[in-house]
């Protein structure tokens, strides 16, 4: 039986909040410390450095979406009539990202109010990021599990996009500088990396930037098929007879 457009747009969004953790961590693990010591190739290849300032522009409002994209459905969780949880327990969801939802507010409000940065220095990214990572992966479970209308889905669903088109750019600009860094030899790739201070994974370095790299594009990759697979449940303007 074909799925209905509700469940559909649950998978597609839930598929999209984990694929963005999981590419993240891949980077962060495999690929950060050689992103540090190639930062000079990726500044003077054209190409790169063209798509490293679209993303030094949109990394903000890829927070941005992934914490509204949350908040939209986190609170039809709780408020939405019929939902599957009981009265307390329901709004466990949007307890949890309220906390980062908040820490970013005051991360944006120092940016437009620059003083309030020296008043309120607390580490943003120690204080919104960590509680994303274990956050996401389990919202996107309750998400999949849990009945949601098919017009918070719609929303939720395009809010993404922005997460999705980002994670594009990320995942081609990830991919041209890693080309670049293969044809690096290792000894110089040791030499640059005592340079900037920074210790790379023991062995070959190609077998650490083969794996981020095919990480980096698996999970990138996957967020677009999940974000197309919703879009003929998106396009749809009624609930399936099963939802109604």
């Amino acid at each position: 039986m074909p799925m209905d457009n509700s469940k559909r747009l649950r998978r597609s969004n839930s598929i999209i909040f984990v694929a963005f953790i999981a590419m993240l961590l891949s980077y962060v693990v495999f690929l950060s410390s050689l992103g540090d010591i190639f930062d000079g190739t990726i500044c003077h290849n054209p190409f790169t450095n063209y798509l490293n300032s679209i993303l030094s522009n949109l990394m903000d409002g890829q927070l941005v979406a992934l914490l509204v994209a949350l908040l939209l459905v986190t609170s039809a969780l709780a408020f939405q009539k019929g939902v599957t949880a009981s009265k307390y327990l329901k709004f466990i969801p949007l307890i949890l990202v309220l906390f980062p939802t908040v820490m970013a507010g005051f991360y944006f409000g120092c940016r437009i109010f620059p003083k309030l940065i020296y008043q309120l220095d607390f580490g943003w990214g120690n204080l919104i990021f960590p509680p994303l990572l274990l956050i996401v992966p389990l919202f996107a479970l309750i998400q999949f599990r849990t009945k949601i209308s098919l017009g918070i889905g719609k929303v939720s669903w395009l809010v993404l996009a922005v997460l999705v088109l980002i994670m594009l750019v990320q995942m081609v600009e990830t991919l041209v500088w890693g080309i670049l860094a293969w044809s690096t030899s290792q000894p110089e790739v040791v030499r640059m990396a005592y340079g900037y201070d920074r210790t790379l994974m023991p062995g070959d370095y190609h077998i650490w930037l083969g794996l981020g790299l095919t990480m980096v594009v698996l999970f990138g990759g996957l967020a677009i098929v999940a974000w197309l697979d919703g879009l003929p449940a998106w396009r749809t303007r009624n609930e399936s007879p099963e939802m109604q």
